[in-house]
């Protein structure tokens, strides 16, 4: 749906925009490294975020664009976020840039092996919790289940991969949160187009309501968000099964296989079971907002007026969350340094705290602060 009005307001015409050029990349989708699903997703749209955010060896991509050239923009960006050469955000990406041939690439195993443990142990847990009929299990199941899908995070964010995938094992489709988290959250950070932007979490009268959220909602936010995407497809009648459906079925198959009792048990324990992931999620993802009270928010007419480059934007919408500790695992399940990685997504979470010496010499270049939260 989101898309769909990108596209009426880019009025592109099935072709894409980056900058003030347009070009038609059709027949570079099948080659484009990344995988088919960005352009075909982003087709008759602007994508020059998301262009530069996700190519930080830009003078290559550029290079691959010219060949898909069509003609110059004949109107303004809807956009007022600017890359301009000598700005903040393409001054930092050319220095993180010189920077990350240094750095050793042994950090990105560490992460996949610990995805890789947290969801073997899901499936450990949601087997016992089934063939034991144990509500016990499919509690720890759904806690462990929680960190996998945080952890998944990681890998929406990169090229397609086999660990992206996961958080399909665990209901939610990662070409959704493809859509909605990067293409929408991460380019148009909290402004009145981030669709997360709705959410009031700084409400000036907390009601009985606000209180008792946690307990209400956040058990049945998974369950909602499948119930409310089917009768989507439904009403728009492209109610099909894809690879999200048959990868999201293999845990209760096999929990309903292994249930001596009945299928009805089985569901029952596997239902619980995503009850206690969505509200651990919500939890982790409530206590590791990065959104402030001091944060940009909305498009405060008082700091948009100035603030137009965006890595300046970006900044200005978090508030930074660093490392807890020098665990990766904890690190990686609690999403910590926020800001760097809406700044540069497709970099795995273990190297981003290598980049702190050169943002804060950028930082210091063009007098910008960041807003730091640290958990005590």
């Amino acid at each position: 749906m989101w898309l769909k009005n990108k596209r009426d307001t880019d009025d592109l015409n099935g072709l894409w925009r980056v900058h003030d050029s347009i070009y038609d990349l059709t027949n570079f989708i099948q080659w484009h490294p990344g995988g088919q699903f960005w352009l075909e997703a982003t087709k008759g749209t602007d994508i020059t975020e998301a262009f530069e955010i996700h190519h930080i060896k830009s003078k290559k991509s550029e290079d691959v664009l010219k060949h898909f050239y069509i003609k110059p923009a004949t109107k303004p960006r809807v956009s007022s976020l600017t890359f301009k050469n000598d700005g903040f955000y393409k001054t930092l990406k050319r220095n993180v840039q010189a920077n990350l041939g240094d750095m050793t690439h042994d950090s990105p195993n560490t992460s996949d092996l610990c995805i890789d443990i947290l969801l073997v142990t899901t499936f450990a847990l949601a087997s016992l919790s089934s063939t034991l009929c144990s509500f016990k299990c499919a509690f720890a199941a759904g806690l462990v289940s929680a960190l996998t899908l945080t952890t998944a995070h990681n890998y929406i964010h990169k090229r397609n991969n086999l660990r992206m995938y996961y958080s399909d094992l665990l209901l939610i489709p990662s070409s959704d949160l493809r859509v909605m988290h990067i293409l929408n959250h991460h380019v148009f950070l909290n402004s009145v187009i981030d669709s997360l932007s709705l959410i009031n979490l700084f409400p000036k009268k907390k009601c009985v309501f606000w209180w008792c959220e946690p307990l209400i909602l956040w058990p049945i936010a998974f369950h909602t968000f499948i119930i409310l995407k089917v009768i989507q497809a439904c009403i728009s009648r492209s109610l099909t099964i894809n690879a999200d459906v048959l990868l999201a079925i293999i845990l209760p198959y096999v929990m309903i296989v292994l249930n001596n009792e009945s299928i009805t048990t089985a569901l029952m324990l596997y239902n619980f079971m995503i009850a206690i992931e969505s509200f651990f999620f919500c939890l982790i993802l409530f206590n590791n907002k990065h959104k402030h009270q001091n944060t940009f928010i909305r498009k405060d007419a008082s700091k948009s007026k100035e603030e137009h480059d965006w890595g300046i934007y970006q900044l200005a919408t978090i508030c930074n969350t660093i490392e807890i500790s020098d665990s990766q695992f904890l690190n990686s399940v609690t999403l910590k340094d926020r800001a760097l990685h809406h700044l540069f997504p497709t970099l795995d979470r273990s190297v981003l705290h290598r980049l702190y010496p050169t943002i804060a010499e950028t930082l210091k270049q063009f007098n910008v602060e960041i807003c730091d939260k640290c958990y005590n």
